[in-house]
Protein backbone atom coordinates (compact mmCIF):
# COMPACT_ATOMS: atom_id res chain seq x y z
CA UNK A 1 0.00 0.00 0.00
CA UNK A 2 1.59 3.20 -1.24
CA UNK A 3 -0.29 5.62 0.54
CA UNK A 4 -3.21 4.30 2.66
CA UNK A 5 -4.07 7.57 4.15
CA UNK A 6 -6.24 8.20 0.63
CA UNK A 7 -7.38 4.67 0.02
CA UNK A 8 -10.50 4.34 -0.33
CA UNK A 9 -11.22 1.40 0.74
CA UNK A 10 -9.36 1.28 4.20
CA UNK A 11 -11.07 5.02 4.61
CA UNK A 12 -14.18 3.09 4.31
CA UNK A 13 -13.61 0.28 6.88
CA UNK A 14 -12.17 3.67 9.16
CA UNK A 15 -15.40 5.20 8.88
CA UNK A 16 -17.85 2.15 9.54
CA UNK A 17 -15.13 1.66 12.32
CA UNK A 18 -14.44 -2.13 11.61
CA UNK A 19 -11.02 -2.65 13.13
CA UNK A 20 -11.44 -6.34 13.73
CA UNK A 21 -11.94 -6.21 17.46
CA UNK A 22 -12.85 -8.95 19.36
CA UNK A 23 -16.39 -7.68 20.06
CA UNK A 24 -16.43 -6.94 16.25
CA UNK A 25 -19.43 -9.11 14.72
CA UNK A 26 -17.68 -8.63 10.86
CA UNK A 27 -14.13 -8.89 10.45
CA UNK A 28 -12.15 -7.57 7.73
CA UNK A 29 -9.51 -8.97 5.55
CA UNK A 30 -8.22 -6.52 2.98
CA UNK A 31 -5.74 -7.68 1.05
CA UNK A 32 -4.78 -5.28 -1.90
CA UNK A 33 -2.79 -7.73 -4.12
CA UNK A 34 -3.39 -10.61 -6.81
CA UNK A 35 -3.43 -13.77 -4.92
CA UNK A 36 -0.35 -16.01 -5.28
CA UNK A 37 1.30 -18.87 -3.68
CA UNK A 38 4.21 -17.08 -3.31
CA UNK A 39 2.57 -14.15 -0.83
CA UNK A 40 4.65 -13.85 2.20
CA UNK A 41 0.87 -12.57 3.48
CA UNK A 42 -1.46 -14.96 2.17
CA UNK A 43 0.49 -17.82 0.22
CA UNK A 44 -2.52 -19.30 -1.55
CA UNK A 45 -3.71 -19.52 -5.41
CA UNK A 46 -6.84 -17.83 -6.84
CA UNK A 47 -8.85 -21.33 -7.05
CA UNK A 48 -7.43 -22.03 -3.83
CA UNK A 49 -8.94 -19.01 -2.07
CA UNK A 50 -12.58 -19.25 -3.70
CA UNK A 51 -13.15 -22.64 -2.94
CA UNK A 52 -12.35 -21.05 1.37
CA UNK A 53 -14.88 -19.12 0.31
CA UNK A 54 -18.74 -19.50 1.51
CA UNK A 55 -20.14 -17.06 -0.82
CA UNK A 56 -19.28 -14.17 -3.30
CA UNK A 57 -20.49 -10.85 -2.79
CA UNK A 58 -20.34 -8.80 -6.11
CA UNK A 59 -23.42 -6.41 -5.79
CA UNK A 60 -21.77 -4.08 -9.29
CA UNK A 61 -23.57 -0.84 -10.27
CA UNK A 62 -22.40 -1.98 -13.71
CA UNK A 63 -20.51 -5.32 -15.24
CA UNK A 64 -20.07 -6.01 -18.86
CA UNK A 65 -19.97 -9.63 -18.09
CA UNK A 66 -18.96 -9.93 -14.38
CA UNK A 67 -15.93 -12.98 -14.48
CA UNK A 68 -15.87 -13.21 -10.62
CA UNK A 69 -19.27 -14.42 -10.19
CA UNK A 70 -19.16 -16.68 -12.73
CA UNK A 71 -15.80 -18.20 -11.49
CA UNK A 72 -17.52 -18.63 -8.14
CA UNK A 73 -20.64 -20.72 -9.37
CA UNK A 74 -17.88 -22.68 -11.63
CA UNK A 75 -16.27 -24.00 -8.22
CA UNK A 76 -19.65 -24.47 -6.48
CA UNK A 77 -19.52 -21.01 -4.57
CA UNK A 78 -23.14 -19.33 -4.11
CA UNK A 79 -22.17 -15.29 -4.76
CA UNK A 80 -24.37 -12.42 -5.13
CA UNK A 81 -24.72 -10.30 -8.32
CA UNK A 82 -26.91 -7.94 -9.61
CA UNK A 83 -29.40 -7.72 -12.75
CA UNK A 84 -26.79 -4.96 -13.99
CA UNK A 85 -24.25 -7.31 -14.71
CA UNK A 86 -24.18 -9.57 -17.38
CA UNK A 87 -24.09 -12.57 -15.63
CA UNK A 88 -26.87 -11.30 -13.48
CA UNK A 89 -28.82 -10.95 -16.55
CA UNK A 90 -27.58 -14.43 -18.31
CA UNK A 91 -28.52 -16.64 -15.21
CA UNK A 92 -31.36 -14.19 -14.94
CA UNK A 93 -32.62 -15.37 -18.48
CA UNK A 94 -31.76 -18.75 -18.29
CA UNK A 95 -32.12 -20.35 -14.89
CA UNK A 96 -35.14 -21.22 -13.37
CA UNK A 97 -35.11 -19.82 -9.47
CA UNK A 98 -31.99 -18.54 -9.75
CA UNK A 99 -31.48 -18.30 -5.60
CA UNK A 100 -31.85 -21.78 -5.55
CA UNK A 101 -29.11 -22.48 -7.54
CA UNK A 102 -27.25 -20.48 -5.27
CA UNK A 103 -27.15 -16.96 -7.81
CA UNK A 104 -28.48 -13.88 -6.28
CA UNK A 105 -29.54 -11.58 -8.16
CA UNK A 106 -30.48 -7.60 -6.46
CA UNK A 107 -32.37 -5.98 -8.65
CA UNK A 108 -30.82 -2.32 -9.52
CA UNK A 109 -32.52 -1.60 -11.99
CA UNK A 110 -35.98 -0.52 -10.76
CA UNK A 111 -35.39 0.33 -7.41
CA UNK A 112 -33.31 2.91 -4.89
CA UNK A 113 -30.06 1.67 -3.77
CA UNK A 114 -31.97 1.59 -0.38
CA UNK A 115 -34.08 -0.75 -1.57
CA UNK A 116 -30.95 -2.61 -2.77
CA UNK A 117 -29.00 -2.15 0.23
CA UNK A 118 -31.75 -3.84 1.79
CA UNK A 119 -32.39 -6.20 -0.66
CA UNK A 120 -28.25 -7.68 -0.11
CA UNK A 121 -28.88 -7.34 3.75
CA UNK A 122 -31.77 -10.31 3.52
CA UNK A 123 -29.76 -12.01 1.05
CA UNK A 124 -26.77 -12.32 3.62
CA UNK A 125 -28.75 -12.98 6.61
CA UNK A 126 -30.89 -15.62 4.86
CA UNK A 127 -27.35 -17.07 3.47
CA UNK A 128 -26.01 -16.82 7.46
CA UNK A 129 -28.99 -18.79 8.84
CA UNK A 130 -28.21 -21.73 6.42
CA UNK A 131 -26.59 -24.63 8.59
CA UNK A 132 -23.02 -26.62 7.19
CA UNK A 133 -25.44 -29.66 5.58
CA UNK A 134 -27.88 -26.89 3.67
CA UNK A 135 -24.32 -25.17 2.71
CA UNK A 136 -22.93 -27.84 1.54
CA UNK A 137 -26.45 -29.07 -0.61
CA UNK A 138 -26.01 -25.50 -2.06
CA UNK A 139 -22.78 -25.94 -3.13
CA UNK A 140 -23.00 -29.11 -5.24
CA UNK A 141 -26.35 -27.27 -7.08
CA UNK A 142 -24.28 -24.11 -7.78
CA UNK A 143 -21.74 -26.72 -9.64
CA UNK A 144 -24.71 -27.81 -11.76
CA UNK A 145 -23.99 -24.39 -13.52
CA UNK A 146 -20.99 -25.40 -15.23
CA UNK A 147 -22.24 -26.83 -17.74
CA UNK A 148 -24.36 -23.43 -18.96
CA UNK A 149 -21.05 -21.65 -17.92
CA UNK A 150 -18.93 -23.63 -19.96
CA UNK A 151 -16.96 -22.07 -22.77
CA UNK A 152 -18.31 -24.74 -25.58
CA UNK A 153 -21.76 -22.58 -24.57
CA UNK A 154 -20.81 -19.48 -24.16
CA UNK A 155 -18.70 -19.33 -26.97
CA UNK A 156 -21.06 -19.77 -28.82
CA UNK A 157 -22.97 -16.75 -28.55
CA UNK A 158 -19.49 -14.54 -28.28
CA UNK A 159 -18.91 -15.63 -31.86
CA UNK A 160 -22.46 -14.76 -33.08
CA UNK A 161 -22.29 -11.05 -31.26
CA UNK A 162 -18.75 -10.55 -32.45
CA UNK A 163 -19.82 -11.57 -35.95
CA UNK A 164 -22.67 -9.07 -35.98
CA UNK A 165 -20.95 -6.18 -34.29
CA UNK A 166 -18.43 -6.83 -37.33
CA UNK A 167 -21.68 -6.87 -39.97
CA UNK A 168 -23.17 -3.54 -38.53
CA UNK A 169 -19.96 -2.00 -38.26
CA UNK A 170 -18.14 -2.65 -41.52
CA UNK A 171 -21.46 -4.39 -43.96
CA UNK A 172 -18.98 -7.04 -44.71
CA UNK A 173 -20.65 -10.80 -42.97
CA UNK A 174 -18.32 -12.44 -41.22
CA UNK A 175 -19.01 -16.15 -41.08
CA UNK A 176 -18.38 -17.84 -37.99
CA UNK A 177 -16.08 -21.29 -37.95
CA UNK A 178 -17.84 -23.83 -38.61
CA UNK A 179 -19.04 -26.18 -35.70
CA UNK A 180 -16.65 -29.54 -34.86
CA UNK A 181 -18.50 -32.17 -34.92
CA UNK A 182 -15.59 -33.58 -32.46
CA UNK A 183 -16.18 -33.50 -28.96
CA UNK A 184 -19.95 -31.13 -29.78
CA UNK A 185 -20.81 -30.10 -26.53
CA UNK A 186 -25.12 -30.02 -26.73
CA UNK A 187 -27.16 -27.44 -24.10
CA UNK A 188 -30.38 -26.53 -24.68
CA UNK A 189 -30.71 -22.52 -23.70
CA UNK A 190 -34.26 -21.40 -24.09
CA UNK A 191 -35.16 -17.95 -25.20
CA UNK A 192 -35.56 -15.29 -23.57
CA UNK A 193 -38.64 -15.65 -21.51
CA UNK A 194 -38.50 -19.60 -21.18
CA UNK A 195 -36.26 -21.19 -18.63
CA UNK A 196 -34.87 -24.66 -18.60
CA UNK A 197 -32.68 -26.10 -15.88
CA UNK A 198 -29.23 -27.06 -16.13
CA UNK A 199 -29.10 -30.48 -16.43
CA UNK A 200 -27.12 -32.75 -14.25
Amino acid sequence: MVDDVFDPVLNEIRRCQLFNSKADRVKVIFHAEFLSPSSPVLPMGYDEFVNGCHLGVFPSAYEPWGYTPAECAIMGVPSVTTNLSGFGCFIADFVPDPDDYGIFIINRKSQSIEQAVEQLTCYLHRFTQQTQTERGQQRRKTELLRRVLDWRTLGVAYTKARCTAIQIHTGVVDQPPKKSTKNSFKLKLSPRGKKVAPTT
